[in-house]
């Protein structure tokens, strides 16, 4: 189970039975949730930081499946700050080998977009479903103070880059480059590429916090602590305990 951000993981890792530091890695935990095995790691920000700590992780722990949660800006006029995607599939937006390669296509895969993993993805739907409907009383305040509604849950195209889309023009050339993104992130399409190689399952659950422009949130820890961390954790608690 991966996030890119510390205040993301700190209320999942209060659910974990047994948690020890992982020693090779400072910034993951092992423990045990619903009596399985479990390893919850802070990737850092970016792709190459998420790629790194995936593709370690796998080699040391072999996972029988990779999670991802975090926060992630609209590029879709349906999606509104609070709701929530369960990612599709995956492409990079800033990756472009042409002419070699198509624009988009990872080099020698011959992928631009890495699909989930449809019965893990069901699994983080169905939780999600269950975390929205039951968001505590703060968590409600919180999005009321940003003019949010009730949170929405759908499936969406997650385009990945190594940029923090912060402007109506940069947000705009996202789409212009990638009509099929619904929200835009920095580690997930990495993560997706390790995970296709290692033949691993392979999904990602992603609040949206902005509209990939200049509206994000002032204060975004608040919104990661507040809403965001009850979220994801309730998502991947729920996943995780569901029958296979």
């Amino acid at each position: 189970m991966l996030a890119a951000l510390e205040a993301e993981l700190s209320l999942l890792l209060t659910h974990l039975r047994d948690a020890a530091p992982c020693d090779e890695s400072p910034r993951a935990t092992r423990g045990s949730l619903a009596a399985q095995p479990v390893v919850v790691a802070l990737t850092g920000i970016g792709k190459v930081a998420a790629a790194l700590t995936a593709a370690t992780l796998i080699e040391r722990h072999r996972p029988r499946a990779v999670l991802f949660t975090g926060l992630a800006g609209s590029l879709s006029p349906r999606l509104r700050v609070g709701d929530v995607v369960i990612a599709r599939r995956f492409i990079q937006h800033d990756l472009d080998a042409s002419p070699l390669f198509p624009r988009f296509e990872v080099p020698l895969t011959g992928l631009a977009w890495f699909e989930a993993d449809p019965a893990w993805s069901e699994r983080m739907f169905e939780a999600a479903v269950r975390a929205v409907a039951s968001l505590d009383a703060d968590a409600r305040a919180a999005l009321a103070a940003l003019g949010a509604g009730e949170p929405r849950v759908s499936p969406g195209n997650v385009a990945t880059g190594d940029v923090f889309v912060t402007s109506g023009a940069a947000r705009d050339a996202v789409r212009a480059r990638v009509p099929e993104a619904d929200c835009v992130e920095m580690e997930g399409a990495a993560v997706a590429q390790v995970c296709h190689a290692r033949g691993l399952p392979f999904a990602a659950c992603r609040v949206i916090s902005d509209a990939a422009d200049d509206s994000a949130p002032a204060d975004f820890q608040a919104f990661i602590t507040r809403v965001e961390s009850r979220v994801t954790s309730a998502v991947l608690l729920g996943a995780f305990a569901a029958p296979s």
